[in-house]
């Protein structure tokens, strides 16, 4: 089954890191499967995109420009 089958449209993928290659090594394997992308770089533009379009996948690295990974994903937990 292709991820158009399962979600009816491409699944989104965040990939949250402040390291550039890490970002486009994964947006091109995610890609590649069909994924549509958002590469981010601050906590806050996450917490700002996600308002507006719920991911079907984070990846978030745990050293972010203004958040650490582990208090961007307690903010996005309590935001559920």
């Amino acid at each position: 089954m292709t991820v158009f089958a399962r979600y009816g449209r491409p699944p989104v993928a965040v990939v949250a890191t402040s390291q550039e290659w890490s970002s486009l090594t994964l947006a091109s394997v995610l890609s590649a499967r069909g994924y549509s992308l958002m590469r981010l770089f601050e906590g806050a533009e996450v917490l700002r995109r996600l308002a507006d379009r719920p991911a079907d996948v984070l990846i978030i690295h745990d050293d972010l420009w203004d958040y650490s990974g582990e208090d961007l994903c307690r903010e996005l937990a309590q935001r559920r």
